[in-house]
């Protein structure tokens, strides 16, 4: 049974952390391992509902690349139906600067990913 229908609004989120922003002009720029997500708000409302208990079908257009196969990969408790996507996988980069701030933004984000489990919202509370 399904409660709910998402059309479209799946990604990647690809987030490179440089040493700084502005980058200064240069040909290359080291950086650390390059980290992809699945993103875009499509994806997280359905995995959002699915965690929450409800019955989600996800259907997209998709690319036959890797950043497909870890929306593929991602949404696979999902009943989802994607469509091929000529031009690919839509794609997101973030520059993420190594800056104190981006250090104290990463530990409130981590911060928040250990909540109490009492105080997220399940599917016997929506009634």
């Amino acid at each position: 049974m399904s409660d709910l229908l998402v059309l479209g609004g799946s990604g990647v989120d690809t987030t490179v952390y440089v040493p700084e922003l502005p980058l200064p002009y240069r040909d290359t720029h080291p950086v650390p391992p390059v980290i992809d997500r699945i993103g875009n708000t499509g994806a997280g409302v359905a995995l959002g509902c699915h965690a929450l208990g409800l019955g989600v079908v996800f259907a997209d257009l998709i690319g036959d690349d890797p950043q497909g196969a870890l929306i593929r990969d991602a949404l696979g408790d999902l009943d989802c139906r994607f469509g091929r996507a000529a031009a690919g996988t839509r794609r997101s980069v973030l520059l993420v600067g190594l800056t104190e701030h981006a250090d104290h933004v990463d530990q409130e984000r981590r911060d928040q990913q250990h909540r109490e489990p009492g105080l997220l919202l399940r599917r016997d509370d929506l009634g």
